[in-house]
């Protein structure tokens, strides 16, 4: 039996696992993009102390902006135990400020935090 013929017997039986498999990767593939994009962003010197973006969450300004959880936090009027799933456009909502207004106030209080901190 030739090798083309075992590989394609070999494609007939185990086509469901290897279905499976073609998905896990792509997941995976999926994953890897998005933590390697994550870190080239957070860590590229140029977006830090950035705009803020609708799309962000509080997590991604402690990171942006270098600050710890409760003065992220106070300066968004949030709750202790909410942090991850809000995003900033909601947040700017229910302030009744607009995105600019709640970038300025990010920065205002980074200023400030970095300051008392030296």
């Amino acid at each position: 039996m030739s090798s083309l013929a075992q590989g394609t017997r070999f494609l007939k039986q185990n086509w469901a696992l290897l279905g499976v498999l073609a998905v896990a990767l792509c997941v995976a593939g999926w994953f890897a993009f998005q933590f390697i994009s994550t870190f080239l962003f957070l860590n590229d010197p140029r977006n830090h102390d950035s705009d803020l973006k609708a799309w962000m969450n509080p997590h991604f300004v402690m990171e942006l902006y270098d600050l710890p959880r409760p003065v992220v936090l106070e300066l968004l009027e949030r709750p202790a135990d909410e942090m991850g799933g809000i995003k900033l456009d909601q947040v700017a909502n229910e302030l009744g400020i607009t995105m600019e207004e709640l970038t300025e106030r990010i920065r205002a209080g980074a200023a400030i935090y970095r300051e008392r901190s030296q």
